[in-house]
């Protein structure tokens, strides 16, 4: 379980970097920034399914909300 945290924190420390870096375009300019794409990996959720990520995603937008505690999930499902 702690190595799904930590690559899960890994992930979301490099779409951060990835999209801060999207923000150092000057706004002056009509510059399109890179889209930032999910990196692949494979996770387990907690009823110890097997997912493979960004493959597993249903739509071409999608919102990930992790729980990493068992009692943080009732916060995400609302």
């Amino acid at each position: 379980m702690k190595l799904l945290a930590y690559i899960v924190m890994l992930v979301l420390s490099v779409i951060s970097l990835t999209l801060a870096d999207a923000q150092d375009f000057p706004s002056t300019q009509n510059v399109a920034a890179p889209e930032a794409t999910f990196p692949r990996l494979s996770a387990s959720n907690l009823e110890g399914k097997t997912l493979r990520l960004p493959e597993d995603f249903a739509g071409d937008r999608n919102l990930l909300l992790i729980a990493f505690q068992r009692e943080q999930q009732q916060n995400v499902d609302t």
